[in-house]
């Protein structure tokens, strides 16, 4: 009994004089963390646990510095985004004009505020270049099917009612347009102004050259209408017109209808170049030439 007491007190010792060498210190700037530090001797092992706590608190220093470094350039960057703003607002307030041209149009005056808050107003109406042009014109639905691009045409203005003007037909629009109940389809014509005659907005009367025919007899198309009284037999519903014979009276001669430009038509047939023909009760008397 007494022996396995002092046994035990001598164990009780033993771990007393093992903990005893040992001494703890309080670390100033660890923020409360204790270190235990060991006496070195055989077998013992050094404590490497504070050389790696320092080189993690410089790691964290850095850090801290890098992210310093970051705030105080932060407003740098927005004052240079900032004066790119304004800058780029300076340059918006000078209005240029895309293209070099004359100006047919101003809707503005100077020292007008100009907003634009869902479309861009209209400022200035430009022409970009006078010497070509382009004209709009308006084609029926019934002569549209002999109208295409690349044809020649002619068309005069008012300004100028004896002077021809030769155009070309470059497009011809699907889109119908109805205007009073007359559906018309818009065909551009270019046509080249190096004397500057032609205006914007001037109106023009166009004739489209669809077909060409060389040498062709023309008559007038009032004569391929008109009937004498009591001759209407001699016709019967055949294309052709009458002319004078030897003893006064009206003969009906048949042609073939070739083509026509709306006031005349060329014709094929038994009628000779020069021959009157008779368009209306009055010229039966005397004639008219075709």
């Amino acid at each position: 009994m007494r022996q396995d007491l002092a046994r035990r007190r001598g164990r009780a010792g033993a771990r007393e004089l093992a903990r005893g060498p040992h001494r703890t210190d309080r670390s100033r700037g660890g923020g409360g963390t204790d270190r235990t530090r060991a006496p070195a001797g055989r077998g013992a092992v050094p404590e490497r646990r504070g050389v790696s706590r320092g080189a993690r608190c410089h790691r964290v220093r850095r850090r801290a510095e890098r992210r310093a470094g970051a705030e105080r350039s932060r407003p740098l960057g927005l004052q240079r985004a900032g004066s790119r703003i304004v800058d780029t607002n300076l340059a918006r307030a000078e209005i240029r004009s895309p293209i070099d041209g004359i100006v047919i149009r101003r809707s503005v005056e100077p020292g007008q505020s100009v907003a634009a808050a869902f479309q861009s107003p209209e400022l200035f109406l430009l022409a970009e270049d006078l010497d070509h042009m382009e004209v709009r014109v308006a084609i029926d639905e019934a002569d549209i099917g002999q109208v295409r691009a690349g044809q020649r045409a002619q068309f005069t203005v008012d300004a100028y009612p004896n002077e021809a003007f030769p155009a070309v037909l470059t497009e011809v629009r699907n889109a119908a347009e109805l205007t009073q109940n007359v559906v018309t389809y818009e065909a551009v014509l270019a046509v080249d102004n190096p004397g500057l005659k032609l205006r914007p907005g001037m109106t023009a009367s166009v004739r489209v050259i669809t077909a060409e025919e060389a040498d062709a007899l023309l008559v007038p198309n009032a004569a391929l209408r008109f009937t004498p009284p009591g001759h209407e037999d001699s016709r019967n519903h055949a294309d052709g017109v009458f002319v004078v014979s030897e003893g006064g009276r009206p003969r009906f001669v048949p042609l073939t209808i070739e083509l026509t430009d709306g006031a005349h038509t060329s014709v094929r047939g038994d009628l000779v170049a020069g021959e009157p023909v008779l368009v209306d009760l009055a010229a039966a008397k005397h004639g008219k030439k075709g």
